[in-house]
């Protein structure tokens, strides 16, 4: 085999070995979060965790805060069907396919909440993560108007209004709930937030003009 051939499968194994090394980085990363919180997480207690040297984890990463970057692009990527459903939920508009979406949503809560609240420590003391979440939050926004408008037929100046209110409480409930767990019982919780959401993604008003 010449020197080209036998290039390629060292290339191949030295970027395996990049990959793996990362990605015990992320999750040693994710553990010392919810042990101890991001801000007293250090960049030494991580790479220790992950049994490598501090030089190796600036080969991966330049910060702390980029870890939590690749968490939040991780979320994103196990949430987009959860998204999906949102647009098919909100463009349905029954009650039915609105609790549904929530309730699968409270589900998928529990996987993440460790992830979430690292998430949301990280973002009151890093610029690029705060940037990030709003990021996030614009696209979940943009999500329920277009599926409202997509619904009428019609564009109403109030639809991203409706959008930012509905989100915003869902957020906000998450956040908390992430920090103090369920302090009602959750399917009383999941009723109540249906309804609201009902009132604020249903009860249009008639298109002008």
């Amino acid at each position: 085999m010449n020197d080209e051939g036998q290039a390629e499968p060292v290339r191949n194994q030295r970027e395996l070995q990049r990959e793996a090394t990362a990605a015990r980085l992320v999750a040693s990363a994710q553990d010392c979060f919810a042990r101890q919180t991001y801000a007293a997480t250090t960049v030494d207690d991580i790479a220790r965790a992950a049994g490598v040297t501090r030089a190796t984890f600036y080969l991966h990463f330049g910060s702390k805060a980029d870890v939590i970057v690749e968490l939040s692009r991780r979320m994103k990527e196990q949430s987009r069907t959860l998204d999906d459903q949102l647009w098919q939920a909100v463009r349905n508009g029954d009650r039915k396919s609105i609790r549904q979406w929530l309730a699968t949503a409270f589900t998928f809560w529990d996987d993440i909440r460790p992830v979430a609240v690292a998430i949301e420590e990280a973002a009151s003391l890093e610029p690029t993560v705060r940037e990030l979440r709003t990021g996030e939050f614009e696209d979940h926004v943009r999500i329920i108007a277009n599926a409202l408008d997509e619904s009428t037929g019609v564009s109403r100046p109030s639809t991203r209004t409706r959008a930012i209110l509905a989100y915003s409480q869902f957020q906000s409930l998450f956040y908390r709930w992430s920090r103090v767990g369920w302090e009602d019982d959750r399917e009383e919780v999941l009723d109540v937030v249906t309804e609201m959401w009902v009132a604020a993604l249903t009860h249009l008003p008639a298109a002008v003009g």
